[in-house]
């Protein structure tokens, strides 16, 4: 049964993700209503218990209670606090749900997007860059989303509720309670402008960090071979001082709010403290029943400006979490709106040709690497049969790579065509065509795990002999004589094997594919001669089913091919066999002179 292919999410907008958990924006935020409405209602029971449930002489001092009100509503809020709990936790549940699948969901869609763009369009975005949005970027989102169900709903709602309930209890105390609330949201619209800004600043210094910090680790070699160490933590340095000078400035901001905060409720509470002992303790003419009526009024008053505290608090924690989740959210959306300049628009089957065949005809191609208006290879006509063994050889930025980009369509031409069996290669389903083509880097890519894992990951199909089989023919006795055998680990960019041994592995991820065409850029550059001859001579074998295009610099990598191409500033500048170019072609001639040391 034939392995149904996997459907990648489309790219949409950050907010698709969070659609998805409809339901649980609805449902989360109506439980987290009842909570707040059963704390809304404790500081009526409060004010209940001390100015019905307590028993007040003429001076004001309490000689008893009613203990069966008393009991009543202690238990009426014990019962409350119960139904609040269990309310509180479906809130969670449908929390988490949403917050934690909006994450998931995003982040493989990031990825998945990311899988579609060419190389050059991620190089533009910066890989350091991508990184942050799948990995931190979709953090503040998914947190966010955690916050806007849990906190989002109730915390304004404990403010409106906790004013109205002022206004009933004593509509003077009211007015000042919705003079308080004003200057506090006030003081937060100022701010929120501010940190919004800031936080995308701190974002974008937080790129150029991680950038760094990859930069500097996966060329730590080079750096100690250079003594480059102070360099290097210098410029980490630097650019962590401006990460850390970006969130102080933030955090300056930020930290006024809680003080802020703190202080006016606290006036607000020796306002209302004076306002009530004036109508009640302090009042001459003021009976039993008005003190404990004004007991209760200030200890349900004061409840409610706790309440108002706290719920402020929390608004400005969420402003802080949402301003970063927002400045999250437009990074994520940046990276999804790029549209793939490289269209995956299949309207061609895949197909057999004979040998001798084209395979490959580039027209008056020229190719022009984004943000540079010089063409790397301009007005190629070339045509690769089947079967072919062709070499591509010239100095360094002549173009060979770039046309090995625009042969895998890496990249598109700028101008002119290339058509691919006789169609144009724009026509051909990616994927298939992949399938059909072998690629060795120049500098080859092996990922931590197993030899077995890495040849699976090429060919998920491949038998242990196909696997063994590949090895042979690329010449990875190493692996053989590792008692471990396809099972050998290998470290996180393959550390422990030798520019030699990565490069034969690379090729045996190729062959393992069984191609019918094969491109080896500069491949051979770190094998010795007598292991290039041998690799060389392995290829050759395979026949005429395996098409073969190999670049390099060395002409010996290029003995055994039929046609050799030379390239220079960008074009072609001859094109025959090794023995007819020497003479004729003034660039393969002073590169066969220099190899042999027949010049200075």
């Amino acid at each position: 049964m034939a392995k149904k292919k996997k459907e990648y999410p489309p790219a949409g907008r950050t907010i698709d993700s969070a659609m998805r958990y409809k339901k649980d924006f609805f449902w989360g935020p109506f439980f987290k209503m009842f909570e707040a409405i059963f704390e809304l209602i404790t500081p009526v029971m409060m004010s209940l218990i001390v100015s019905k449930g307590l028993i007040y002489n003429e001076a004001g001092v309490v000689t008893g209670a009613n203990w069966n009100l008393v009991v009543g509503l202690i238990g009426a809020m014990l019962a409350m606090t119960f139904l609040g709990f269990g309310s509180t936790m479906i809130c969670q549940y449908k929390a988490a749900r949403a917050s934690q699948g909006t994450g998931t969901d995003l982040r493989n869609r990031l990825f998945a997007h990311v899988q579609k763009l060419p190389a050059s369009q991620m190089e533009e975005f910066g890989i350091g860059n991508i990184i942050n949005v799948i990995t931190n970027d979709t953090n503040q989102v998914q947190q966010g989303v955690a916050m806007l169900i849990r906190l989002a709903i109730r915390a304004p709602f404990l403010v409106i509720g906790a004013i109205v309930a002022s206004l009933i209890i004593d509509w003077k105390s009211g007015l000042v309670f919705i003079g308080l609330a004003i200057v506090l949201f006030a003081f937060l619209l100022l701010v929120l402008p501010k940190t919004s800004k800031g936080y995308v600043k701190v974002q974008e210094k937080l790129d150029v960090l991680s950038q760094k910090t990859d930069d500097s680790l996966s060329g730590a070699r080079v750096v100690r071979a250079f003594d480059k160490e102070e360099f290097e933590l210098d410029k980490f340095s630097k650019a962590s001082g401006e990460y850390v000078d970006e969130s102080l400035k933030i955090s300056k901001i930020t930290s006024l709010m809680g003080p802020v905060t703190t202080f006016a409720i606290n006036v607000v509470i020796l306002i209302l403290v004076i306002i009530g002992s004036m109508s009640g303790i302090f009042n001459p003419n003021a009976t039993a029943e008005i003190i404990a009526s004004e007991n209760g009024k200030i200890v349900a008053l004061v409840n409610y400006l706790n309440q108002i505290l706290q719920a402020i608090v929390v608004v400005t924690n969420l402003i802080i979490i949402f301003t970063k989740s927002y400045a999250s959210m437009k990074r994520c959306d940046k990276l999804l709106a790029i549209e793939p300049n490289l269209v995956n628009d299949p309207k061609v089957q895949p197909f057999d040709i004979e040998i001798g065949q084209p395979l490959y005809e580039l027209k008056n191609a020229a190719l022009n690497y984004p943000g540079s208006d010089v063409p790397a290879i301009d007005n190629l006509n070339i045509t690769i049969h089947k079967g072919d063994r062709i070499g591509i050889i010239g100095g360094t930025g002549s173009g060979k790579s770039s046309i090995l980009n625009l042969l895998l369509r890496f990249y598109d031409p700028s101008k002119g065509e290339i058509d691919y069996k006789g169609h144009p290669l724009k026509d051909y389903d990616l994927h298939a065509l992949y399938k059909e083509i072998g690629y060795v880097p120049q500098k080859p890519q092996v990922y931590r795990g197993t030899i077995r894992s890495n040849l699976l990951l090429s060919n998920p199909n491949a038998t242990e002999d196909d696997m063994k089989d590949a090895l042979n023919k690329a010449l990875c006795d190493y692996v053989f004589k590792d008692e471990k055998g396809l099972d050998r680990p290998i470290e996180e960019g393959a550390k422990d094997l030798s520019g030699g041994q990565r490069q034969r592995l690379a090729i045996a991820m190729a062959l393992v594919k069984k191609p019918s065409v094969i491109f080896l850029d500069d491949s051979y550059s770190a094998l010795d001669f007598l292991s290039e001859r041998k690799l060389r001579d392995n290829l050759l074998a395979l026949g005429k089913d395996l098409t073969q295009v190999v670049i390099s610099e060395r002409v010996s990598s290029l003995m055994g091919c039929d046609l050799i191409m030379v390239l220079d500033k960008g074009q072609v500048e001859s094109i025959g066999k090794p023995d007819e170019l020497y003479g004729k072609s003034k660039v393969f001639t002073e590169i066969v002179d220099v190899q042999k040391g027949l010049t200075r």
